[in-house]
């Protein structure tokens, strides 16, 4: 998994010099094309407006003195043996430098917490990895430690070109990525107009002792999810309210013999320049991926994917305070039935539980906001390369060759 993560981190870094020349690629953000126009042309000069606002917030400037790196985060903390080995092999292996940031404590399920006008220690821990820096405070908290023009990395002389976001140990699917602070940590970079990638992988923990959210603890690690009819599932197909995307995604993209893709259908192709703006949207952070990988996985088994559904069953329990005698205590996710829904194609959930590794563009903005992906773009970003398995927009960008690389 660290060696894909290795071609990962390469693959996005050389799709990005394609895009524009070093150092200089998000300078053209202003005049880029409008992936995220809303439907009114008359909300364009807001949205401008929005984009200059966020180049002069966020922290990739034209300076030459400061050198681009891959920016390490996670939730799992500091210490984790997975975030560490990411960050050997990407230092050894990788096209940049690495500065690594993460919690000091677990963070599993911390969300997008924030930690607002509370002083954190942030504190270089060498003893781990030259370039290892633990924070006392979430995955949310560390981008923006790192990112900020006055922080972590300018003070280091660096940039970050991409943010990677664990390997966060536990799989991060379906409405979890709500919960989650390895989707945080990439989604704050994203708002921050950075590319970024979330990375899970769905094994057992390597440390007995550390917590875990209630999806770790389910029966998944044991390679075994309970099957939830869809007919008889809260979500009634007869009616689907499913958006275009989830009805799309992972329909293979249509080969085209000439150099100029046809014309773009519904149900069998998308043109080129609809995957060029979904490129431009992740190398700017209006999208970001969330990546899974199965905890055995074949090489090269690849699946391009929307988000699942997963409903929790009996996760709360109280207890009164043994000690008190009047005290109730509470707790959430130590037990409890996990109910995935398995009826829905090319889900992240299927996906996985099918030993591929999912691949899946979410969206960093809410919904309504005015940098929010139009339906082109929502569409386009669904497809699925034939051969690969990957999104089409990916291997639109990158070189084949690079991608079949191998340990």
């Amino acid at each position: 998994m660290f060696i894909v993560l290795t071609l990962a981190a390469q693959t996005t870094i050389v799709g990005l010099r394609k895009t524009c020349t070093s150092q200089q690629w998000v300078s053209s953000g202003p005049q880029r094309s409008d992936w995220d126009r809303t439907p009114s042309r008359r909300c364009s000069n807001n949205v401008q407006r929005l984009r200059f606002a966020r180049l002069h917030m966020n922290h990739l400037d034209n300076s030459t003195e400061r050198q681009p790196c891959i920016l390490l985060t996670n939730d799992d903390g500091v210490e984790s043996t997975m975030l560490l080995r990411l960050a050997n092999v990407l230092s050894e292996q990788g096209p940049l430098e690495v500065v690594v940031i993460a919690p000091r404590t677990n963070q599993s399920a911390c969300s997008h917490r924030l930690t607002l006008a509370t002083p954190m220690e942030l504190r270089h821990r060498s003893d781990l990895h030259p370039a290892v820096y633990a924070l006392n405070g979430s995955p949310a908290d560390c981008v923006i430690t790192a990112t900020e023009p006055n922080g972590l990395l300018a003070r280091l002389g660096k940039q970050a070109h991409l943010v990677v976001s664990g390997p966060n140990i536990g799989a991060n699917l379906a409405q979890d990525v709500l919960y989650s602070g390895t989707f945080s940590g990439a989604r704050q970079a994203g708002l921050n107009g950075l590319p970024a990638i979330a990375c899970s992988w769905r094994g057992t923990l390597l440390t007995e002792t550390r917590r875990r959210p209630a999806f770790k603890a389910s029966p998944m690690k044991h390679g075994k999810m309970p099957f939830v009819d869809p007919q008889t599932a809260a979500l009634d197909e007869t009616t689907d309210t499913r958006r275009t995307r989830c009805n799309v995604c992972g329909q293979v993209l249509a080969k085209t013999t000439d150099s100029v893709a046809a014309k773009s259908t519904v149900n069998d192709m998308v043109n080129e320049a609809a995957l060029d703006l979904v490129w431009s949207a992740f190398s700017h952070g209006d999208l970001v991926l969330n990546v899974n990988f199965p905890a055995k996985w074949d090489w090269g088994k690849w699946r391009t994917t929307h988000l699942g559904a997963i409903f929790y069953r009996d996760v709360f329990r109280s207890d009164i305070d043994e000690q008190s005698g009047s005290v109730e205590m509470v707790t959430i996710g130590a037990q409890g039935r996990p109910e995935p829904l398995f009826g829905f194609v090319n889900s992240d959930l299927v996906a996985v539980q099918e030993g591929y590794a999912s691949v899946t563009t979410l969206q960093t903005w809410p919904e309504s906001h005015p940098l929010q992906a139009n339906a082109q773009v929502v569409e386009a970003m669904a497809f699925a390369d034939p051969d690969s398995g990957l999104p089409a927009w990916i291997i639109h960008r990158v070189s084949r060759d690079v991608l079949q690389q191998r340990p």
